[in-house]
C-alpha cells in the first residue's frame, strides 16, 4: 500500500509539473462521459483468507451535474487468486468479482488540465469462486485525478477503498475518459 501511495504522489505531481506546460483548455466540460479503466486489486487477509494481487477492467458512466459535481455508473470484473486456510491445510482457489456501483463525485480544478477527483458511492459486489458464490453490498470511496488532454480526452487515475470486507483489498485504476454531448 506505501508503494501505491508513493506512485499516486509522484504521478500527481507530475502530473501537475506538465500541465503548466501544457495548451489550457478554454472548453466548457461536456456534460456526459465513458471511462474505460484497466484495475489491480492489492489482495487483503481477511478471516481464513488471504487474497493474491489481481487484475481487471471496470467502465464508468457519468452526468456532470455543475460546479464539479458529477454522477455515475460504475461496473468491473476483477479475477485473482485466493488462499483459504483450514485447520488441516490450505486450498488455493480461483475467484472473480462483478462489482457495480452508483456514484457521486466532485472533481477540484487545480489547473486548467489537472483535476483532482473525490468519490463516494454505494457498491454491490458478486463473488464466485471454484466452490461457491456470494455477494455484499456496502460503501465505496476513491481520490484520484483527471488530466485533460483536450476538451473530450482525459487520462483519469484512482485508488479505491470498500467497507465490503474480503480478499480482494484496495484497488489503483488507471484508465482513458471521454466527454461528449448527446
Amino acid at each position: 500500500m506505501k508503494i501505491a501511495s508513493i506512485f499516486v504522489s509522484g504521478l500527481l505531481l507530475g502530473m501537475t509539473a506538465f500541465a503548466h506546460k501544457q495548451e489550457p483548455v478554454h472548453e466548457p466540460a461536456k456534460p456526459y462521459y465513458v471511462v474505460i479503466k484497466g484495475i489491480h486489486n492489492y489482495g487483503d487477509h481477511h478471516g481464513n483468507e488471504k487474497g493474491d494481487h489481481g487484475n481487471g477492467i471496470g467502465i464508468d458512466l457519468g452526468y456532470r451535474l455543475g460546479h464539479g459535481f458529477a454522477v455515475e455508473i460504475d461496473g468491473s470484473y476483477e479475477k485473482t487468486n485466493v488462499t483459504v486456510f483450514e485447520e488441516t491445510e490450505s486450498v488455493r482457489e480461483n475467484i472473480k468479482y462483478w462489482t457495480s456501483s452508483l456514484d457521486f463525485a466532485y472533481t477540484y480544478e487545480a489547473t486548467e488540465s489537472l483535476g483532482i477527483l473525490f468519490k463516494v458511492g454505494y457498491e454491490y459486489e458478486y463473488e464466485k469462486t471454484d466452490t461457491e458464490s456470494s455477494h455484499d453490498t456496502g460503501l465505496v470511496y476513491a481520490a484520484g485525478f483527471e488530466y485533460a488532454i483536450d476538451s473530450t480526452w482525459k487520462v483519469v487515475g484512482e485508488y479505491e477503498k470498500s467497507t465490503i470486507k474480503g480478499p480482494k483489498g484496495d484497488m489503483i485504476t488507471l484508465g482513458v475518459m471521454y466527454n461528449f454531448d448527446l
